[in-house]
């Protein structure tokens, strides 16, 4: 079993795919982990993970590709609101240039208290 003290220091990078042949998957560190039927679909899925970065188990998507793209405009703007809230609030909290580390710092603690993907509020 991983030490919980060491896990937190592996970054995963997870993201929707870039190009005409993978915009539809999940990519998870440079290899695709789950197709989708389209890239809005992937980026609902994707959305999910960034926001429970534990999700294991079955995901319900809509059918309908307009439909995800609505939900997922309407997810994408929540995360928006809450990730800069967070980041004001740090920022208030730790002013200046001289605590920007303690800023990153505190920001990945969030990440682990809230259960979302690294690098979802701190961007590495």
């Amino acid at each position: 079993m991983a030490d919980p003290r060491t896990a937190a220091a592996v970054v995963h990078t997870l993201f929707v795919g870039q190009s005409l042949f993978d915009d539809s998957a999940v990519v998870l560190n440079s290899s695709i982990t789950i197709e989708t039927p389209s890239s809005q679909h992937a980026g609902l899925l994707m959305a999910a993970l960034r926001a429970d970065g534990a999700l294991t188990g079955s995901v319900a998507l809509p059918v309908n590709e307009g439909e995800a793209g609505r939900i997922l405009g309407e997810a994408d703007l929540e995360w928006d609101e809450w990730r800069q809230s967070v980041t004001d609030a740090v920022a208030v909290a730790l002013p200046g240039p001289q605590r920007a580390v303690r800023r990153e710092q505190v920001g990945r603690e969030i990440e682990r208290q809230t259960g979302t993907s690294p690098g979802s509020v701190v961007a590495s």
